[in-house]
């Protein structure tokens, strides 16, 4: 089992990024077991390393800051919620495969998953709830899951509430 990322005063991020550095080349799991912030920006998964929250277990993140999936990860079991709005893209990944997220339930504002060249990709089990964004300068809305030039993709068990797909 890899190093346990657990919320008390420093920020989520930092103790995710250091349990992914701890686990170097290994293929591992980074668990979460105790909700809290994000707040320093991008934080990477790096290859075959897995995000894993116990149930119920939720990942704030604050404006500018995201999760970056590299290849050969997974996000699994986590509420990832957004505390300020628009966000462009809680969950990102640029040209990459093997990337899946698994019974996450997101709640926020923006791109919820940002994907760019994203190849053979699971998303199972996922839940949309409640999601508004809008851009400041041109009132435009974001908002949902963008996956753009993302082939040899999955989608089961989708689950959207309060959401309408732009």
């Amino acid at each position: 089992m890899g190093c346990v990322a657990v919320a008390q005063n420093d920020d989520l991020g930092a103790q995710i990024a250091a349990a992914d550095a701890a686990l170097g080349a290994r293929p591992g799991e980074i668990p979460v077991t105790t909700s809290g912030t994000i707040s320093e920006g991008k934080v990477s998964l790096s290859a075959w390393h897995d995000l894993v929250c116990k149930k119920g277990t939720k990942i704030f993140l604050k404006a500018g800051s995201y999760i970056y999936q590299n290849s050969h990860t997974s996000i699994k079991n986590c509420i990832i919620e957004a505390t300020s709005k628009p966000i462009l893209g809680e969950v990102q990944s640029l040209n990459t495969e093997n990337v899946v997220l698994d019974s996450v339930t997101f709640v926020g504002g923006g791109y919820l998953v940002y994907w760019v060249g994203v190849n053979n990709f699971l998303i199972s089990d996922n839940e949309v709830v409640s999601i508004t964004a809008v851009v400041p300068t041109t009132q435009v809305v974001l908002s949902g899951f963008y996956l753009d030039h993302c082939n040899h993709g999955q989608v089961n068990n989708f689950t959207v509430s309060g959401f309408v797909f732009p």
